[in-house]
C-alpha cells in the first residue's frame, strides 16, 4: 500500500504512515458532533491531515483522542458552526490557520504540551478568552487576527517567551509584537520601548484604534499589520528597515504616509484602498514601488518621488484620479507619469 493511498473505514478517510499509525484526511458527511476514533483497522490514529475538516458547516463539536500528536494547516477551517473543540492532552502544536473563520468556535483550550501556535491559527474566532501554556515557545503571526470578542490572553507569570504589555501580546525572543484586540477600550496605543518587529496581522481591523505610537526601535512592521485599522494618523520611525505586503491597506482614515529613509522598497499593496490618503512621501533610497501598492486612493493628490525609484509595479496607482506626482526631470519616475498619463510636478529641471 502506497502511503498517499486513501483508506475508508467507517466513514472515515485516512492514509497509513510510515511508522504504521493513521493520518484522518477525511470525516464523514455530514456529522454534526465529530468523536475522531483513537484506531481505524487496526491502527492508532496520530494525526489529523491538512484541511481534513475545511468547510464542514454540519460540524458543531469535535472530540480528538490522545493518541493524536499532530494536526495539520487548515485541519478545520471554515467550519463555521463549530463552536467546541476538545484538543488531545499529548498535541504538539497548532498550525497555521488550523481553526481559521470558524466564527462561532468559542469552546476550546490550549493543552500543556503545545510548544507553537501557528500564524492566524484562531482568526476570526469567537471565544472571549485564551490561555496559553508555558509549554509554548514559539508563536506565528498574529494567530487570534480578527478575533472580534476576544478581551484577554492569559500567560501564568514569568512565562519563558512571551509577555504581555496590557492586552498586547509579545514574544520575548524576537522582540515582537504579536497580537492586540480588535475592539480594545481605547483608541490610542504606545508599542513597548525596545520592540523590532511589528508582527503581521497585529492590528488587523482594529477599528477604534486612531493612534499608534511606535518607538525608534522598530526595524519592521509586517504584512497586513495595520491593514483595516482605524488609524487617522502614523508616524513610521528612522530606524524603519521594512515594510510587508498590505501593512496600511484599506485605513479609510488614514491623511498621510511619510516612509522614513532606511526603507528601499514599497511592497505590494501597502496603502492600497485608503480612501482619505493623500500625501504620499517616499524617500531617496527606494528603488521599487510594488504592485497596487497605492491603488484605489481617490484622495491621493500628491507623491514625492525620488530619483532613486527604478521600478514601479503593475497598478501602482490605479484608482487615484487626482494624483500628481513631484518628480525630477528625466527620472524614470518621469517617464512613468508620461507613459500612464499623470501629471508630474518637476522638482528640479535642469535648463
Amino acid at each position: 500500500m502506497r502511503e498517499e493511498e486513501i483508506q475508508c473505514s467507517g466513514g472515515w478517510g485516512y492514509v497509513r504512515l510510515a511508522d504504521c499509525t493513521a493520518q484522518i484526511r477525511e470525516c464523514p458527511g455530514d456529522v454534526e458532533e465529530a468523536s475522531i476514533p483513537e484506531r481505524l483497522d487496526g491502527l492508532t490514529v496520530t494525526a489529523v491531515g491538512e484541511e481534513a475538516f475545511q468547510g464542514r458547516n454540519s460540524l458543531t463539536s469535535v472530540t480528538i483522542p490522545d493518541p493524536v500528536r499532530r494536526l495539520g494547516p487548515r485541519a478545520f477551517a471554515k467550519c463555521r458552526r463549530l463552536v467546541s473543540v476538545r484538543l488531545p492532552a499529548g498535541l504538539e502544536e497548532i498550525p497555521d490557520e488550523c481553526f481559521a473563520d470558524c466564527r462561532q468556535l468559542k469552546d476550546i483550550a490550549i493543552p500543556g504540551g503545545v510548544t507553537r501556535i501557528g500564524s492566524g491559527a484562531f482568526t476570526g474566532c469567537a471565544m472571549t478568552e485564551i490561555t496559553i501554556p508555558d509549554s509554548v515557545a514559539l508563536v506565528g503571526d498574529n494567530p487570534f487576527c480578527g478575533c472580534p470578542v476576544l478581551k484577554r490572553i492569559r500567560l501564568a507569570p514569568g512565562h519563558p517567551v512571551l509577555k504581555l504589555d496590557g492586552e498586547a501580546l509579545y514574544s520575548r525572543p524576537d522582540r515582537r509584537l504579536v497580537s492586540y484586540p480588535r475592539n480594545p477600550e481605547a483608541t490610542e496605543y504606545d508599542i513597548v520601548e525596545g520592540t523590532r518587529v511589528i508582527g503581521g496581522s497585529a492590528f488587523y481591523r482594529c477599528r477604534r484604534l486612531t493612534r499608534v505610537g511606535i518607538p525608534d526601535s522598530v526595524m519592521e512592521i509586517g504584512s497586513i499589520a495595520f491593514c483595516r485599522s482605524g488609524l487617522t494618523e502614523i508616524q513610521l520611525p528612522g530606524g524603519l528597515r521594512a515594510l510587508g505586503r498590505y501593512a496600511f491597506a484599506d485605513c479609510d482614515a488614514l491623511g498621510s504616509m511619510l516612509i522614513p529613509e532606511g526603507v528601499d522598497r514599497i511592497p505590494f499593496g501597502l496603502c492600497a484602498g485608503c480612501e482619505r490618503l493623500a500625501l504620499v512621501s517616499i524617500p531617496e533610497g527606494v528603488t521599487a514601488i510594488g504592485d497596487g501598492a497605492f491603488c484605489g486612493c481617490p484622495s491621493l493628490d500628491l507623491v514625492l518621488m525620488p530619483r532613486s525609484v527604478t521600478e514601479i509595479g503593475h497598478g501602482a496607482f490605479d484608482g487615484c484620479p487626482v494624483l500628481h506626482i513631484a518628480a525630477d526631470w528625466g527620472t524614470f519616475a518621469h517617464r512613468y507619469c508620461w507613459t500612464q498619463h499623470i501629471d508630474c510636478i518637476f522638482r528640479d529641471r535642469d535648463e
